[in-house]
């Protein structure tokens, strides 16, 4: 058996953080559960680790980010020591916005979504996990704008068909998520992509038609988040800002900004998501105010998540004051509905610790959601109940989450709606005497027991 040399870094690292073994090992099997891993280490896993061996990826990086949380600064992967001499996972792989991202625009996407529509290819992809960004985030810097097909009065066919696709498959997933629509979605891009790629370099591609490919790309992101796959989202994400600059259309780059924040923040990447979402405001402006009303509630969200209170009422003020002077018609990427603002308004006064505010605000979203869009209905329904539970409205809670079972087998697939499941068996399990809390357990599990499997 060949000798393996103690692993100094790792040693170096918990030493200096401050964390035993056993503390190493809760927080990436903490990690590795928010992306959808099963993961069952302690610290014996974490004292073989100490003397030389070295875990399958992606757990590399989960541990570097559970160190990196800890100690407050970005550690590496190859800093813990866990990774082969000379490779670090993910290493290359460019910030996001900078043109470089897959081979940047079109050909990026082309050579990503056709290894996602591979079956064969397609686990290594999902596979990855997310990493927060070691680098400061994306300024906008719009390429200058192509030549294009001049003189148009009328949207090319192109740019007509894009649009209906970006309207068809958001709102797929918001009736029923986007685990079981994402793949159909990647190979539709890999082929069209390829098609657009093709179109000679004098000619030229339209801006619009680059600019519904970003959202198509978003939409591909957001499907590929909800999954549960959220290293691979990350790098959709990233390349739909790319398509974004290249179009010259700072409104779909400040949005897809602000989404990477919710995710990161979802992934309790608590700085990186506070520094998406001011890029994000940054980048959206003064002139568009359904923009700016969509990027400051985000933003708000992450300053209450860094506990500043203050920071965090003045954007929900400057939100809800820029949502009364946006226009109320428009497609899934130039309106942010009332329901959104109302919800985002609920999740911060939620972190604010004001349940009262949080329970009105989540009602007031609830009210404006179609129950036909499964998926933000019931999530919302299932944030309400959880804000009841904090306000001391158990009875009332538990009817919102019985609504909320209601519209799971809608979205089965969704990581989200699975994660709402959870926490709300957690949040039932703490009241074993209560007869509503035992019905719900009940009917909780035999939803659990109705899980794909993929």
């Amino acid at each position: 058996m060949p000798h393996r040399a103690p692993n100094r870094k790792l040693a170096v690292l918990l030493e200096a953080t401050s964390w035993s073994a056993a503390d190493l090992a809760r927080a990436v099997n903490t990690l590795g559960a928010a992306q959808g891993l099963r993961l069952r280490y302690d610290r014996t896993a974490v004292a073989h680790w100490l003397k030389g061996s070295r875990p399958r990826g992606p757990v590399p990086d989960l541990v570097a980010q559970a160190l990196s949380h800890r100690a407050g600064r970005l550690i590496s992967a190859e800093d813990t020591g866990l990774t082969p001499p000379g490779r670090l996972p993910g290493a290359g792989m460019p910030p996001p916005g900078t043109g470089q991202e897959g081979g940047g625009g079109l050909p990026g996407l082309i050579a990503l979504c056709s290894q996602d529509a591979d079956p064969n290819q397609r686990a290594a992809l999902i596979g990855t996990v997310y990493s927060p960004a070691p680098h400061t985030p994306p300024v906008w810097r719009p390429d200058p704008p192509g030549p294009g097909p001049g003189g148009e009065p009328y949207a090319s066919a192109d740019e007509q068909f894009l649009s209906a696709m970006v309207e068809l498959f958001a709102g797929l997933v918001r009736a029923h998520g986007g685990a079981y629509i994402r793949s159909a979605l990647a190979a539709h891009l890999a082929d069209n992509a390829a098609r657009l790629a093709s179109v000679p370099a004098a000619d030229g591609i339209h801006p619009p038609v680059l600019d519904h490919c970003a959202r198509l790309v978003h939409v591909l992101a957001s499907m590929t988040a909800d999954a549960g796959h959220h290293g691979l989202a990350h790098r959709y994400y990233a390349l739909a800002l790319e398509l974004a600059r290249e179009a010259g259309n700072r409104a779909s780059y400040a949005i897809t900004l602000r989404v990477m924040s919710v995710q990161a923040l979802g992934l309790g990447h608590v700085h990186q998501a506070h520094s998406l979402a001011d890029s994000a405001v940054e980048c959206a402006g003064r002139n568009d105010p359904a923009v700016l009303a969509f990027v400051l509630a985000q933003r708000g969200h992450t300053h209450a998540a860094l506990r500043d209170g203050k920071g965090a009422m003045a954007d929900l003020v400057g939100s809800a004051d820029a949502h009364r002077r946006a226009d109320s018609h428009g497609g899934a990427f130039a309106v942010y509905p009332e329901a959104g603002i109302a919800y985002r308004r609920a999740r911060t006064l939620q972190v604010l610790q004001r349940p009262a505010e949080a329970v009105l605000a989540f009602q007031s979203s609830v009210l404006h959601r179609d129950p036909g869009q499964h998926r933000p209905y019931a999530l919302t329904q299932a944030r309400l109940a959880e804000a009841l539970v904090a306000d001391g409205q158990l009875e009332e809670a538990c009817a919102h989450w019985h609504i909320f079972l209601d519209h799971y087998p809608y979205v089965v697939g969704s990581n989200e709606a699975g994660r709402a499941l959870a926490r709300m068996l957690q949040h039932a399990r703490s009241f074993p005497r209560q007869r509503q809390a035992v019905e719900l357990i009940e009917r909780g599990r035999a939803s659990s027991a109705r899980l794909p499997r993929y």
